[in-house]
């Protein structure tokens, strides 16, 4: 079965950053697994993985207006320290997820770190670059209604850390995700 609509993918992907850094990589660890087209990865990559079949392995380049868009200067901004978590300490490079007003989940990093605020830089840690993707197609199969209609209940397999497998310039995101694995709620100016 080819990659395409109405299927789903499970891929071991690494991502290369412009400056030769691997930005993650699940390789070693579970494969990402998700629908075709549901948005879970940028659209770059279901241009490049469309048609390849379960083994094939490929890299490829995607520049940001197909991966995590132009580099925003107007996304740096400053935001007060109140309401942080008291078990957060902040860091320079700090990678945390936050959740924006509609709810989604985004990655932001803390850029400086002063006495009442914070400069955080929204966007993605990938903003601005041209990536190069190395993947590996472990499985292809077609989605059932149900997923469909819900989505996928899990992205790894059972008993595995989701959010262990991604690490990149920020640091490893699940070390500032609170037990639950949902971002905790930040200050209003977070958002």
């Amino acid at each position: 079965m080819k990659v395409g609509p109405k299927t789903v993918v499970a891929m071991d992907y690494a991502v290369l950053l412009d400056s030769g850094e691997v930005g993650e990589s699940t390789y070693g660890k579970s494969p990402v697994q998700f629908i075709y087209g549901d948005q879970t990865v940028v659209p770059g990559l279901y241009k490049a993985i469309a048609g390849l079949t379960k083994g094939d392995r490929r890299s490829f380049k995607i520049d940001p207006t197909e991966g995590y868009g132009v580099y925003e200067a107007s996304e740096v901004r400053k935001v007060p320290r109140a309401g942080l978590p008291p078990e957060l300490t902040p860091e320079v490079n700090m990678a945390l997820q936050v959740k924006d007003p509609t709810g989604t989940y985004r990655l932001v990093t803390i850029k400086e770190v002063e006495d009442e605020t914070l400069t955080v830089d929204f966007n993605h840690p990938y903003a601005g670059h041209t990536l190069t993707f190395d993947v590996l197609i472990r499985d292809v199969r077609e989605v059932t209604d149900e997923e469909l209609e819900q989505g996928l209940t899990s992205q790894v397999e059972e008993g595995e850390d989701d959010l262990s497998a991604y690490s990149g310039p920020g640091g490893n995101i699940a070390d500032n995700i609170m037990e639950d694995d949902e971002p905790p709620d930040y200050p209003e100016a977070f958002n």
